[in-house]
């Protein structure tokens, strides 16, 4: 697998940066895999930090001891999923039992992606999100577990008013913080040339879909450096537009 990653993350007008991030490749017997994944975390300062990196690690134990004995004893969507929701479940209670043990509130979202063979998978909790990028558009690959989000699907707002509504940051679920969690999974073909681009909200909110795919077009990007570059770019201009959150990305560009 031709691939070329990135990832570049920057404090905002926080006092810390709570997000945390993880890129993973191996060689496997199923051939080069990557592993991708953001998570945004919340509850203040050390709070959502503590959140997002104790999720971080679980998804790197995952793929470093349980995802070989997974390819061994016969790779299947369901499998993964079934997985990962285990995953995402025991992280809910550790960070909702020690949130209690503390007299604290703190929780993460998470967006994982796994790039295997002919095909990705997508695991979303909360509004952190993954586009996928081609010659011809940019598509968004996950659905935000937002307030605005619900309201849209009802017909109550269109798209293009959810992504401009001042309730946009509102959180149904994420990961530390909720009662019970049911995550969303994805998959889809592997067409080359891509760029999967993974963020934080604090990284969309001011840039707009038309700038991601003039700076992320993989037939415009020719090396790793510009595709660095060109994230570096995305997020100096959420700075220079005032963005208040953090701001996280990783880029992967395939083929």
């Amino acid at each position: 697998m031709e691939i070329q990653m990135c990832y570049q993350s920057a404090i905002g007008g926080k006092e810390r940066n709570e997000d945390s991030l993880l890129i993973e490749k191996a060689k496997t017997i199923a051939g080069d895999v990557v592993f991708a994944v953001v998570c945004d975390g919340m509850g203040g300062i050390a709070k959502g930090e503590l959140a997002s990196a104790e999720v971080i690690r679980a998804c790197d134990a995952w793929f470093c001891s349980s995802f070989p004995n997974l390819l061994k004893s016969g790779f299947s969507a369901d499998k993964l999923y079934a997985e990962w929701n285990s995953l995402i479940q025991q992280e809910n209670k550790k960070l909702v039992e020690y949130g209690e043990d503390n007299g604290i509130e703190l929780g993460t979202t998470i967006t994982a992606l796994l790039l295997m063979e002919d095909y990705y998978y997508i695991v979303n909790v909360g509004d952190s999100r993954v586009y996928s990028v081609t010659e011809f558009d940019i598509s968004i690959l996950t659905r935000d577990h937002t307030l605005v989000m619900r309201e849209a699907e009802l017909g109550m707002l269109t798209y293009e008013e959810m992504e401009k509504d001042s309730r946009g940051r509102i959180l149904l679920q994420c990961i530390g913080a909720s009662g019970s969690v049911e995550p969303d999974f994805f998959e889809g073909y592997l067409e080359q040339p891509v760029t999967f681009f993974l963020c934080s909200d604090g990284c969309r909110h001011l840039v707009t879909n038309e700038e991601f795919y003039q700076m992320l077009n993989p037939q415009s990007v020719y090396s790793e450096e510009q595709l660095d570059e060109n994230i570096g770019r995305i997020v100096q201009e959420n700075l220079n537009r005032g963005e208040m959150d953090n701001i996280s990305a990783i880029a992967l560009k395939i083929g």
